[in-house]
């Protein structure tokens, strides 16, 4: 009874369901399995907030933009929200944007469709669709901060995957230190300190490691160089 209960919910939203031959239906009887339809334009809006809003913006030239990133929505975005084996983890997103409230900004509007990519597209059987993230810009476009947000992030309980361990590499220790040293400052010296107790939960931090203590996933820096640079 259960069971026809829950498959009784999901009915209301089938409508909104990616296609799999010739139905609608739950993947594995399970939502979390589930894609949208994206021709749907309500389904469509689900994702809207975090993906789609800036993807239209480039498509339609109502920002400034290069002919890579159009390539890249019209190429890679839109084919692999299409596909019946991915899923956008909406939950995942917005409880990793959250997190923005640990920090002195907020993320710029790329920042969330790159993040809303990284966090929320899913394989159907969970996991992340992009492994391979390059990001290519020029001085003063916010890199440092979206490194911050994405390696607290990856420590954070909301990421959840147990030793998920992080190198920040970069030509010389003082450039990879330089995010560090930021999330350091919000751990151990927050903005807000209504939120000292909870970062000091979940994290502990050191001058060459941070930690995050619900998954035991450890931040360190490292350089390129030969001279200042173990095996790793």
């Amino acid at each position: 009874m259960a069971g026809a209960k829950i498959l009784n919910v999901c009915q209301e939203i089938f409508p909104y369901l990616a296609m799999i031959n010739g139905e609608r239906k739950p993947v594995k009887n399970d939502m979390f399995f589930t894609n949208l339809c994206m021709s749907n334009p309500e389904a469509r809006s689900i994702m809207a907030k975090y993906i789609a809003d800036y993807a239209d913006k480039i498509l339609n030239n109502e920002i400034e933009h290069c002919k890579e990133q159009r390539q890249m929505i019209e190429n890679i975005v839109i084919p692999v929200m299409e596909r019946d084996d991915v899923f956008f983890d909406e939950e995942k997103v917005t409880k990793g944007l959250e997190l923005q409230k640990y920090f002195p900004y907020k993320l710029l509007k790329w920042e969330i469709f790159l993040f809303a990519l990284i966090a929320g597209v899913h394989y159907t059987d969970g996991n992340i669709f992009f492994t391979d993230i390059r990001i290519i810009i020029g001085r003063g476009s916010g890199k440092n901060g979206f490194i911050d947000f994405l390696v607290f992030y990856f420590l954070s309980p909301i990421h959840g995957i147990q030793g998920y361990n992080i190198d920040i590499l970069a030509n010389t220790e003082n450039q990879a230190k330089v995010s560090f040293n930021d999330v350091y400052e919000y751990i151990t010296n927050p903005t807000d300190k209504k939120h000292e107790r909870a970062l000091l939960a979940n994290f502990h931090a050191t001058k060459t490691e941070i930690t995050g203590k619900k998954t035991n996933s450890i931040l360190r820096y490292n350089s390129s160089s030969k001279r200042g640079k173990d095996s790793k």
